[in-house]
């Protein structure tokens, strides 16, 4: 159903010579593996936009194993961290959370990704308490990722 129901964006990516790219998320196309195969059906103006965690939020797994499945159809990357239970909103700082962002660049590195890249912090259901909070975090992020990738 939804591969018939993009056939109208497709049309239209090809005619730009655009890629439009579908982020792991939700019930049906929670992890890498479950939109690749999507990806596997449509055309090449198809690519996944791969999300750290919400593969863990919405597909309940690490993102490890699974990116190494189909990092080779990723467009685009949302690093995002994530803290407490596999089933609750909670989106710190990058290095703040859970994530092994060493072993996530190792593989993205070892399959030689070369697409964009963004940080993304969502924190919790609440949001952030101001700008103050989110300056903080963007520069906590920064630091953080710094240190790891020199």
């Amino acid at each position: 159903m939804l591969a018939k129901n993009l056939e109208p964006v497709l049309i239209k990516c090809e005619e730009m010579g655009k890629t439009l790219t579908l982020e792991t998320h939700g019930n049906n196309f929670a992890t890498g593996l479950s939109l690749k195969k999507l990806v596997q059906v449509l055309n090449n103006r198809v690519k996944i936009n791969y999300d750290t965690a919400n593969v863990i939020l919405y597909g309940d797994i690490l993102p490890y194993e699974d990116l190494e499945i189909c990092v080779n159809d990723i467009e685009f990357i949302h690093l995002k961290d994530k803290l407490g239970a596999n089933h609750k909103w909670n989106f710190p700082a990058i290095g703040d959370g859970n994530l092994d962002f060493n072993r996530i660049f190792n593989i993205l590195e070892s399959r030689d990704y070369k697409g964009p890249i963004s940080v993304e912090i969502e924190f919790t259901p609440d949001g952030p308490s101001g700008l103050s909070e989110v300056n903080k975090s963007v520069k906590r992020s920064f630091n953080y990722l710094k240190s790891i990738l020199g």
